[in-house]
């Protein structure tokens, strides 16, 4: 549950005894032109640290070794508690417990990319080298449209401040034959645009990324 419920999970229901998924966050704050979820779900509510902590630490002692924290915009959290609470701060207590080995968390917005988040996935080894980090779009003009909240060069940013953490892979979620895809129809637009002239800047588990002579529309 989250802020307000009052179910207790069970631990001792989920699929994988040595993995688990911890909601830590629902709902949305972000108005973008072509998503539904902030009137579906609602504005923005975080769970208590102090409750996700105690729930993370049943799991383990029920044989839980990997967790992954969820939230529609994760590394938002925290923003609509009284208490001084943020992703990283809540990463840093999980990462205490003893018996968890492997701690991961999806889905990031660039918005909230902090330094505070940069340092803890660079000094905390029980974190999972992924993150799931969409772009939604290489121009400026289009992420405007889709009221995205940042720009082109903001991404940019965002990836030079993960390329200090050793081994970090980031993903945009798509295969290279989708990606190939919904690249050809923008060859002869204005958006279609250089984004990462970089040579193999980022790839994870056969997912196409940043690869130098490649766009992102």
């Amino acid at each position: 549950g989250v802020s307000g419920d009052t179910v207790v999970r069970d631990v001792k229901l989920r699929p994988q005894r040595a993995q688990a998924y911890v909601s830590i966050m629902r709902g949305c704050n972000m108005p973008c032109t072509y998503c539904i979820v902030p009137t579906t779900r609602g504005a923005e509510v975080s769970r208590p640290m102090a409750q996700i902590v105690e729930e993370a630490q049943r799991l383990c002692d029920d044989g839980a070794t990997e967790i992954c924290l969820l939230g529609q915009t994760v590394n938002a959290y925290g923003r609509d508690l009284a208490e001084a609470a943020t992703l990283a701060t809540l990463l840093r207590q999980l990462h205490a417990i003893p018996s968890l080995r492997r701690l991961a968390f999806i889905t990031s917005h660039p918005n909230f990319v902090t330094a505070e988040l940069i340092d803890a996935l660079a000094e905390l080894p029980k974190i999972a080298r992924y993150l799931h980090f969409p772009a939604q779009s290489g121009s400026t003009a289009v992420l405007k449209a889709m009221r995205r909240g940042y720009t082109r060069e903001r991404y940019l940013q965002d990836i030079t401040a993960f390329e200090r953490i050793y081994g970090m892979h980031l993903s945009l979620g798509e295969k290279h034959s989708t990606f190939k895809k919904k690249e050809m129809p923008t060859h002869h637009t204005k958006y279609h645009v250089d984004l990462f002239p970089m040579v193999d800047r980022v790839l994870a588990n056969g997912e196409v990324i940043f690869e130098a002579g490649k766009y992102l529309v």
